[in-house]
Order: C-alpha cells, then structure tokens, then sequence
C-alpha cells in the first residue's frame, strides 16, 4: 500500500507505507487465536456487529511469526482480503489483494482506483560474517504513472517491506472485495482521517 494514482489529483505509494516506522513491535491482542493451522496468522477478534465481517488488527505483531517457512500461510491469510491501513503521512488507505496477484487500492483523493500487483517472498539477508538469512516480505509494484505524494518517487518499480513490519500497519481487514475495488472505480473520495471498513461500508450504502 501507499502508492496513489496516477492520472488522479493525488496519488500514493503503498509500500512504503510499511517501511515508515520499522522497529515498533508490540504483543498480540487479547483473546488472539492462532489455531488455525491454514492461517496461522489471523486473529479471531471479530468485530461486533460488522456487517462485512471485519477483524481488527488481524495479524500477529511478533517478527518471530513471520519465519520463511511459513510464507505460503501468511500469502494464503491475504488473498481475497480487503486491508485497511493508516498513518500520518498517506492517511486512510484501503486496498483489495486478489488471489490472483492483483491489487487494488483505494487512495485519499483519487478518484479512481490504483491498480497494482502484489506477491510475498524470501529475501537474501548476507551477514557481515559471509553467511546469510532469510526475510519473508511483501512487495507491490504500481504503474509508473503514478507517484507517492510523500516521498515524491514515481511507480514503476517493485517495492517490498519485511512482513514483520507491514503488518504493524494493518489495521482491519474483511473478507472478498465489499467495496467493488476490482471494478476500478471508487465508491466516493476518501479522505486522509482515521476510519473504520465498517463506517466506510455504510457511507457506501448509504447509511
């Protein structure tokens, strides 16, 4: 998340969002269930009364969940998602991760949506002693025709950030596309404030 649109009056870049405040760690919500061995990494902490079923802070905060040998169970934890993230610099952003690998993101002042790719990998960490490690991330890539209004950079590369720290970000995340982001139009300009899925849902529909 993070990158805007591009020939929309303002635009962002979605994974840098990520990258802004690295090191910040906290524990896992209470009540936090990590059973479900095919998502090892969602949260049960339902939302009471979401009509989209929304789970608040749906990931764990620990970097020791986020091993390379368990990349696959975290991408099959995102896809078909619609995560919702934000900070001071982008504000809200909301954005559809497809199974198939597209992304789709609903950016504050666009008005239409910023179609990108996403994917999960094992990054090649070299140590100062010659060996190496693993670092399981995230990446996105968004077309070069859009621009991240923070840091001024264009698109058109691909971007990724350590999952341990893209998911301090996550906020809420629902279940299928409930805003019709795939369609490429945007249910109305969503501005940079702090918001919930379940408000914007109802805005959407009118209540």
């Amino acid at each position: 998340m993070s990158h805007a649109a591009s020939h929309s009056a303002k635009i962002g870049l979605a994974a840098g969002l990520a990258l802004l405040l690295a090191g910040c760690q906290s524990l896992p919500p209470p009540g936090a269930d990590w059973r479900d061995d095919s998502k090892p990494f969602v949260t049960v902490e339902k939302v009471p009364g979401s009509k989209i079923g929304v789970l608040r802070k749906p990931f764990r905060m620990s970097p020791l969940g986020y091993t390379p040998d368990k990349l696959s169970q975290f991408k099959a934890g995102l896809s078909g998602q619609t995560i919702q993230a934000w900070n001071g610099g982008h504000g809200t952003q909301v954005e559809y991760l497809a199974a198939n690998g597209r992304s789709y993101l609903w950016y504050p002042g666009n008005d239409k949506v910023v179609v990108g790719s996403w994917s999960v990998r094992n990054r090649d960490q070299k140590t100062i002693g010659g060996g190496s490690y693993q670092i399981p991330e995230i990446c996105y890539t968004y077309s070069k025709a859009t621009y991240n209004p923070v840091t001024g950079e264009s698109g058109g590369e691909l971007e990724c950030s350590p999952l341990s720290t893209f998911s301090i970000y996550i906020n809420e995340m629902a279940p299928g596309d409930p805003f019709r982001l795939a369609s490429g139009s945007v249910p109305f300009p969503l501005d940079k404030r702090s918001t919930t899925l379940d408000a914007l849902y109802a805005k959407k529909s009118g209540g």
